[in-house]
């Protein structure tokens, strides 16, 4: 089931982000376009989101993720977070399978350049628990909000010693 999920993921990766030319290199940034410029959407996509603009907020974050794409590359962590920041407005247009997507491609991305153990798959992880959960997949949404509790956890030992209890 993971290597189906894997293969799921990474072809949605292709068809979200299709930037690429057939010999897998990024295509050269529009005029314009600048890692600078991605930034300055992400931003403005925020103030979007608390004003509740879903609509003009994913129409903005999708030209933040193509530039980013183009700039850095498909595996970039900073495309992963692109994706991460693009989960909340598909949550709350209800598009759920859009919101999974999207996480499960970031955590790809995070897991493959930063290691099973960084705090942004915990993170993730606990993002794509809310969106198992608002999609009636309480099973996944348990399973996933306990992974990245595993991984809080193994960041802060001195914490895990504290809930464990006084020794005996």
């Amino acid at each position: 089931m993971r290597t189906a999920s894997k293969i799921f993921a990474l072809f949605v990766l292709a068809a979200v982000i299709s930037v690429f030319s057939i010999s897998g290199t990024a295509a050269p940034a529009q005029a314009g376009e600048t890692l600078a410029e991605a930034k300055k959407l992400s931003a403005r996509v925020t103030s979007l989101r608390h004003q509740r603009k879903f609509d003009k907020a994913e129409a903005l974050y999708k030209r933040s993720l193509k530039i980013r794409t183009t700039v850095l590359g498909a595996g970039h962590t900073e495309v992963g977070h692109a994706l991460f920041e693009m989960a909340p407005v598909y949550f709350r247009k209800n598009k759920f399978h859009k919101a999974e997507r999207v996480l499960k491609t970031a955590l790809d991305i995070y897991e493959k350049n930063l290691g099973p153990d960084h705090s942004h798959i915990a993170k993730t992880l606990s993002r794509l628990a809310y969106v198992y959960g608002a999609n009636g997949k309480s099973a996944s949404s348990v399973l996933a909000r306990a992974a990245a509790m595993r991984k809080r956890l193994a960041k802060a030992p001195s914490r895990r010693k504290r809930l464990a209890g006084p020794p005996t």
